[in-house]
This record gives structure tokens, C-alpha cells and sequence, in this order.
């Protein structure tokens, strides 16, 4: 739904999906994610191969919108993963995950929503020389389920968008990642210490108070964006 300084969008998925039967993980379910960008290649979440995967249902909605220069979007994803009866767990597992985030411009300018492709899009600068958006998000996924401990991790960011031109625009982003005990990579990654202070992989030796082990760290981000 579009006027001239408003929108909503409203939108959803499901999908059916089937086991791999081309590569190594054949017949098994697995998810993993890195934290937010790739320039830390470290895969903290991983269920590693899960067997006797029979199929699965991922759902996602969204909800997104903008009032003259506010914008705000957000949106979950489940995936229900079903088991063989003759699975070593014939469980079924939950993963879901969530993110809600906004952005206002402060000198004035207007977002502006493409209704053909469902999405936003370049915004109306407020000012001859550009406009600057402020914004700020959080993020969650959780792969832990029953006995399968895959880890959790949750992002908050805030960042600053300085729109140039229609075509040029410039990022910073500062962010602070939480990753859970669990999130130890499929056992590669340490994740917190033993009684006699030695790092450790294994969770379940870790002797931090609940909340307190999985790797955690800042990072800034910087991007220069030229659309041709």
C-alpha cells in the first residue's frame, strides 16, 4: 500500500524442501550462518549434519513501512525440520530467527518504496548536497533445539547512510555481536575457559555463568556504494 508519504508492505513465504542428494551431506539437514557479514568468515552457528533429514518448512513474514523520512521494516523466519522414523532422532527440530531495524533522515528528505518490486529504494534528499540517515537495528537466530545445540547469536548496530546523489552513497556501521556457548563452530571455535582457566571448545566444560561464554567482539563497517 503506497501514497505520497507513507507506505506498508506486508509480505510472507513457505517453502517445502527436500533432502541434498548430490553432495556429501546426502539425506541431512544442516543450517549455519556467520555473523552478519563475511569479512569474519568464522561460521560461529552450526548444526552440523543432522541425519535422517526427511523434509522441512520454512515460513518467513515481513512487515516493513515508511512515513516521510522514517522508515522500519522487520520480518521472521522458521524452519520446521522433520526426521525418518528411522532417524537416531526422529524429533522434529525448530530454528527461527528475527530482525527489526529503522532509519530516519535528518535533514529533511523522504523515503521513497518501488510498489512494482516490492521493496525500498533510493531515497528524496533533503538538501542540495545530500542527507544523512541514521539508523539502527537488532537481530537474533537461534539454531539450539532439543539436542542439538547449533548455537545463538544476536547483532545490535547502529550506522549512519550518507546519501550523496541518486547514485553515490557512503556507510558506517559500529555493531556489537553476542554469540552463545554454544555458538563454538561445530566444536572448532573456543568459546569460553575450564576450572584451570585453559581455553575451551567443549560447552560443556565451560565454567562462565549462563550468558557470559561464546565469543563476543565489535566491529566497524565502511562502505562506499556507486549505482550504475
Amino acid at each position: 500500500y503506497k501514497m505520497k508519504d507513507a507506505s506498508l508492505h506486508i509480505g510472507g513465504a513457505v517453502s517445502y524442501r527436500t533432502p541434498k542428494v548430490t553432495d556429501d551431506s546426502y539425506g541431512a539437514y544442516r543450517a549455519s550462518a556467520r555473523n552478519s557479514t563475511s569479512i569474519n568468515r568464522k561460521k560461529y552457528i552450526d548444526t552440523d549434519n543432522l541425519p535422517g533429514f526427511n523434509h522441512n518448512i520454512l515460513s518467513t513474514a515481513e512487515l516493513a513501512g515508511h512515513w516521510k523520512g522514517l522508515r522500519y521494516e522487520g520480518a521472521y523466519m522458521r524452519s520446521d525440520v522433520f526426521f525418518n522414523a528411522d532417524a537416531a532422532d526422529p524429533s522434529p527440530k525448530h530454528f527461527d530467527g528475527w530482525y527489526a531495524q529503522a532509519g530516519y533522515l535528518l535533514f529533511g528528505g523522504t523515503q521513497r518504496y518501488d510498489a512494482n518490486g516490492g521493496k525500498y529504494t533510493k531515497v528524496n534528499r533533503g538538501r542540495s548536497w545530500g542527507d544523512i540517515e541514521l539508523c539502527g537495528r537488532y537481530e537474533y537466530c537461534n539454531l539450539n533445539c532439543g539436542d542439538v545445540f547449533g548455537g545463538s547469536a544476536e547483532a545490535y548496530t547502529v550506522g549512519l547512510n550518507f546519501w550523496m546523489t541518486d547514485n553515490v552513497k557512503m556507510q558506517i556501521n559500529y555493531q556489537y555481536n553476542n554469540n552463545d556457548r554454544f555458538a563454538n563452530g561445530k566444536g572448532k571455535l573456543f568459546i569460553g575457559t575450564d576450572a584451570n582457566g585453559a581455553p575451551v571448545k567443549d560447552y560443556t566444560k565451560a565454567v562462565e555463568a549462563p550468558g557470559k561464554g561464546g565469543v563476543d567482539y565489535h566491529m566497524i563497517a565502511c562502505r562506499f556504494e556507486v549505482d550504475f
